[in-house]
């Protein structure tokens, strides 16, 4: 009884948990590293400033708010959730980003996992 219960209704549940799973995923992952950085013009900033606090250059603003600008383009009015490490330039660029998404709610996620990896 127990073995006909579950080839009748197996199918039928993992094809319902495969469609939840499914919905739930983005349809479009667009990746977009930080802007131009002090630390990218002149490296000897990261002897005075931890490489966590390098900010962005003015040239790197710009660059963030055009980055805005072609997401925005691409997205329309779909959903938006952003996710940024917490490095300085990499919330400053994501802040120039948020221009181009003013009028609307989006999801911001920090997330501390998404940085430079540190070997020594």
């Amino acid at each position: 009884e127990k073995r006909r219960l579950t080839e009748r209704f197996l199918p039928a549940l993992l094809g319902t948990w495969r469609k939840m799973r499914d919905s739930s995923r983005p349809s479009r992952i667009i990746l977009v590293r930080h802007g131009e950085s002090v630390g990218n013009k002149d490296r000897a900033a990261y002897c005075s400033t931890p490489d966590n606090k390098i900010p962005l250059t003015r040239l790197g603003m710009l660059q963030g708010e055009a980055a805005g600008e072609e997401i925005r383009k691409l997205v329309q009015d779909g959903t938006v959730r952003f996710f940024h490490s917490p490095y300085t330039r990499t919330v400053q660029t994501l802040s120039c980003i948020l221009k181009s998404f003013e009028d609307r709610q989006v999801e911001i996620c920090a997330e501390p996992r998404m940085r430079e990896q540190d070997f020594g």
